[in-house]
């Protein structure tokens, strides 16, 4: 079988049938054995200034399907996990830098902030987070628009825009960089973003433990979240998840019987319930001591992801006390499981009826949390 010759490759296309066609060359390796080859992947590609770069199965398939623009190091990657000296064989690199022009955004001629975006971005590498297998179209395009917005927005990168939009991207860079499967993804402070785009994108189920106490900590006020602008806009993207078929639960812990009566919490738990979220509520008394030291709030969305808050002080700390929160997103699945059964124990502590007091407890640890 004659060897396909990635110069005459005019289109996205043709690029995907000299890959396809390279791919038989090399006996057809699964796509989980080229995954499997080169997921130590390291050191420079010969004859270039990249460097190897593992190729994930859901990537493969797309560029071997003509649906994306594969990165430069990918495509080289790639040929040479099927055999080709890049060393001698130039061809590939070449088809890649005549087709880029026309399928991946270059940088504008003294387009500082748009060259910086560009570098992070390859940098970020979009392939770990599965967005393409989640979107209609494919990452480049995506990347083409942010961009281009990026350039238009910011004009200078010596403008303080610009400085923003070099620390937006490399916020975005670390975030990516984390998202490998088992991987957890901290942030020192309190997360906006990360809570309602897991509310935007939830499929199934929200489980949520919510603190009184944490609320008035971290807020200030009491009714914390709810009463604020994120607490507003988390509400609504949950009653618009409930339209599309999520179901959410969600217990309140408080540990003052008088709080959890007074006027501001029952219309915080009334206004929940009206947009159809299943609310209970638990006296924190009633939680065994050997529990207490191990509630923090926290929120499974789909059993996939454990949205956690953890503050730097216990429950039950003087709440006049200095706070520092820390905010975790947990994909693994042995803690994603012990944070389910966690909440279960505590939803069925807590009283359905809404009334404080009236649950019956949660068992001893018969399960180790």
């Amino acid at each position: 079988m004659d060897q396909p010759d990635p110069t005459q490759a005019a289109s996205l296309g043709d690029l995907a049938w000299c890959l396809r066609h390279l791919r038989t060359l090399a006996d057809t390796p699964t796509y989980r054995e080229l995954e499997r080859r080169t997921i130590h992947a390291e050191g420079m590609l010969p004859g270039t200034d990249l460097r190897r770069i593992p190729l994930k199965r859901a990537t493969i398939a797309d560029v071997l399907a003509g649906q994306a623009f594969p990165r430069k190091a990918f495509l080289l990657t790639f040929a040479e996990a099927c055999g080709v000296d890049l060393q001698a064989d130039h061809r590939w690199e070449q088809a890649w830098d005549r087709l880029a022009a026309r399928y991946q955004v270059q940088p504008a001629p003294g387009g500082q902030v748009r060259e910086h975006l560009a570098a992070a971005a390859q940098t970020a590498d979009p392939d770990e987070t599965g967005w393409d297998r989640a979107r209609a179209e494919p990452a480049p395009w995506v990347l083409s628009d942010f961009l281009e917005a990026a350039e238009t927005a910011s004009g200078s990168a010596d403008s303080l825009l610009g400085r923003l939009a070099r620390r937006e991207i490399g916020r975005v860079t670390s975030f990516m960089r984390q998202l490998p499967p088992g991987g957890e993804i901290t942030y020192d402070g309190e997360d906006r973003e990360w809570l309602l785009g897991l509310a935007q994108e939830v499929q199934h189920s929200i489980e949520a433990i919510s603190l009184s106490m944490m609320d008035v900590m971290a807020h200030g006020v009491h009714g914390g979240l709810w009463r604020s602008d994120l607490g507003v806009r988390y509400l609504e993207l949950q009653r618009q998840a409930i339209d599309r078929g999520v179901s959410i639960r969600r217990v309140f812990v408080f540990d003052d019987e008088d709080r959890a009566r007074d006027e501001v919490s029952l219309r915080i738990v009334q206004t929940q319930r009206d947009v159809g979220i299943d609310v209970r509520i638990l006296d924190f008394q009633l939680i065994p001591e050997w529990l207490r030291g191990m509630i923090f709030e926290y929120v499974l969305f789909d059993e996939e992801i454990s949205y956690e808050l953890t503050p730097g002080t216990a429950f039950n700390y003087n709440r006049c006390g200095p706070i520092s929160f820390r905010t975790s997103l947990v994909p693994t699945p042995s803690r994603v499981k012990d944070m389910k059964v966690r909440f279960d124990q505590l939803w069925a502590a807590a009283d359905p009826e809404g009334q404080i007091g009236g649950g019956s407890g949660v068992d001893g640890p018969s399960t180790p949390l």
